[in-house]
């Protein structure tokens, strides 16, 4: 049996408008369940339906086929099969079931099996590999941790607005099915009606940050198994104003994960405006805090230096209740900044920052460095160092959210940090079940400040999300606590090699790729990561332009930016830019002027 986190489910389906204005209810159903196999690890099982508009009773034909899908895996299980019995005939064979079911229903209910028209996404999880199924439009997606990713690719038919259905002649042949060697970490499964919203149609990739946004409440869950109350909350922003500007058809998701709960989030904590003070807000906890936390807050409050607070949302005063209840505190405003991870992710960075470049990126960096250092000169430690931690504006200036959660020390008293996120956390602290009673270190916080640059200036890739050269499968938190560092020197002595055409350190100076290789080594441990202090001179010289080995690494990383091919050598680079439309092309024209250099 294989020690594992279990799955924390949320799952909704919401009416599109259309279906509203024409009294018809939602035809999309979608049934999650958790079995377990004969090994006695966990089996994550998840099917989602969208009957089709044009079927009158679609509504029953979804049910039917996610409940049918739900109970042929349950007998699967419950028989001793393990998952990695599930091949393209054991889907057929379940189609097929689900076929026979909608027939006899039709059968029973005097109609015709058309009348019963849906489409089908079947996720079937282990451990290690998982089996996917998959008829008609909507999507499953999923993640090992890292990057998001589509298993099959939305179908659709001959014309405009059509896709395949489970009742269609030919379904068998239509089937998309594959069978995924390697953990997935999280997973969510969708109807098409969220397409616009997540799928981005131009480049046939998901929009990771809408994930991005949805999972941590769902990380945080304390229970396993499916939580009706975010469930609730789920149905409630799928039918809010926002998404049915976008989309006005049944609308059914599904959020699955078991990454560590150590991931958190303050998502539920509200931020207020406080009247005549529009330098500062207050944030109320949704639940009560005891003596420990607002101890915590008014011994930050006392050190509030001109240093932290303009660097962070530092707590300035704690909040009381009518019943003179701690409740919460006031911070600094933090206005015109975005989390982080909107810029270092190619796809999202060319929406919310379109205007970035190289340089730009360099300079987060070094301002990320910078105001780590001034945490740390404060006696303070991040401690939970993330990517929703850390914000930035349009003129790459940082500030730092969340800090009620930082670990400080004031007098004789030592508050700790007690959460953290798995791939932001140091190796040595990666096995740890909790943090409580965990004194974190600067040199842990430098882990994750060395992962924070590394994504910033390598296109949002994670520096231990590599290939695996050995055998079996290797996680992206296992690959942290052994110093797996996919993209450094002695890679291949750790059977580690970086994902195909992702960026290599050779692309930056020296010096900032010998502080990498610290900050990731085993040696690290012994508290020689590099810190803030040390990043900003390596960082600001490669913003100088000092130490650039080539042309070549600047058109590559460039090239990068403009979304072309992965370059292998400056002669295709050279050909490709001739073929820029003229914005792109002026674009890297500007970014290798910037540079200094020309081509020949």
């Amino acid at each position: 049996m294989t020690n594992a986190l279990g799955w924390r489910i949320v799952a909704a389906s919401a009416t599109g408008t259309s279906h509203t204005k024409l009294g018809t209810p939602c035809q999309d159903c979608a049934i999650v369940k958790v079995f377990q196999d004969r090994d006695g690890d966990e089996v994550l099982v998840a099917a989602v339906s969208d009957g089709a508009g044009s079927a009158s009773r679609a509504e029953i034909g979804s049910w039917i086929a996610c409940s049918t899908i739900a109970e042929a895996a349950e007998v699967h299980f419950a028989a001793g099969d393990l998952i990695e019995s599930i091949d393209l005939n054991t889907a057929k064979t379940w189609l097929g079931m689900v076929r026979k079911a909608i027939s006899n229903r039709a059968e029973d209910d005097g109609g015709t099996v058309r009348d019963y028209a849906c489409t089908l996404l079947v996720s079937i999880v282990g451990q290690t590999s998982a089996a996917i199924m998959q008829i008609g439009d909507g999507a499953i997606v999923v993640s090992d941790g890292d990057d998001w990713s589509w298993v099959h690719w939305p179908q659709r038919g001959e014309f405009a607005n059509t896709t395949f259905f489970v009742t269609d002649e030919g379904a068998e042949k239509q089937m998309a099915f594959d069978f995924c060697k390697g953990r997935i970490e999280e997973l969510a499964a969708f109807s098409d009606g969220l397409e616009p919203l997540v799928m981005q149609y131009a480049t046939q990739t998901v929009f990771g940050p809408f994930f991005d946004q949805m999972f941590p409440a769902v990380r945080a869950l304390e229970e396993e198994g499916l939580d009706a109350k975010l469930s609730d909350g789920l149905t409630t922003y799928l039918n809010s104003p926002a998404i049915c500007a976008r989309t006005d058809d049944d609308k059914t998701l599904v959020l699955a994960s078991r990454l560590s709960p150590r991931i958190v989030t303050n998502a539920p904590d509200l931020i207020y405006e406080i009247a005549n003070r529009p330098d500062v807000v207050v944030k109320i906890y949704h639940k009560s805090i005891d003596a420990e936390r607002s101890d915590k807050i008014e011994a930050q409050a006392s050190m509030k230096a001109n240093g932290l607070l303009s660097l962070t949302a530092w707590p300035i005063e704690l909040l009381r209740n009518g019943h003179d209840e701690p409740c919460g505190f006031i911070m600094p405003r933090i206005s015109g900044h975005k989390d982080i991870y909107t810029l270092y992710n190619p796809r999202s960075r060319k929406v919310e920052f379109p205007n970035a470049d190289w340089r730009f990126l360099v300079r987060a960096s070094i301002n990320v460095a910078k105001a780590f250092a001034e945490i740390h000169a404060s006696g303070c430690v991040i401690g939970n160092v993330n990517h929703g931690g850390i914000t930035i504006s349009d003129k790459a200036t940082v500030r730092l959210i969340d800090c009620d959660s930082f670990q400080v020390s004031v007098g004789n008293r030592l508050f700790l940090c007690e959460v953290g996120v798995p791939t932001f956390t140091a190796p040595e602290l990666q096995n740890k079940k909790t943090f409580r009673g965990v004194v974190r270190t600067a040199n842990h916080d430098n882990f994750g400040l060395g992962v924070m640059i590394f994504q910033l200036l390598l296109m949002g890739r994670h520096p231990f999300a590599g290939w695996f050269l050995g055998r079996g499968d290797m996680g992206l938190e296992q690959a942290i606590a052994e110093f797996r560092f996919a993209y450094g020197s002695n890679g291949k002595s750790l059977q580690m090699a970086p994902p195909p055409n992702a960026p290599s350190l050779a692309l930056l100076s020296p010096p900032a790729a010998q502080l990498l290789e610290r900050a990731f080594s085993r040696n690290g441990v012994n508290g020689v990561r590099p810190t803030g202090r040390e990043w900003i001179p390596a960082l600001e010289a490669l913003e100088n332009g000092c130490g650039q080995a080539s042309l070549r690494r600047e058109v590559m990383m460039d090239a990068w930016f403009l979304d072309l091919d992965r370059f292998g050598d400056i002669g295709i680079a050279k050909s490709r830019i001739s073929s820029l439309d003229h914005q792109s092309f002026c674009h890297l024209q500007n970014a290798l002027s910037r540079f200094s250099l020309h081509t020949k």
